[in-house]
């Protein structure tokens, strides 16, 4: 579980804003699965959700990708 909060810090710190961390957990080792910087890939959000979370992304993204 260590492992696991630590990659999971590690690559949210990076990102620096909301993103989904999918992990494989074994009995030996936490295996990476995939991120994603947006929920059921927006298609669920309302315009408010949708207002909020683009100020959100352009505040602490912006340029950075």
């Amino acid at each position: 579980m260590n492992k696991l909060l630590a990659y999971s810090r590690t690559l949210g710190a990076a990102y620096d804003t909301f993103v989904r961390i999918d992990f494989y957990i074994t009995p030996s080792e936490v295996i990476f699965g995939e991120f994603c910087p947006f929920p059921w890939d927006g298609q669920t959000f309302t315009p408010f959700g949708d207002r909020y979370f683009g100020e959100l992304w352009e505040k602490h993204v912006g340029e950075k990708v």
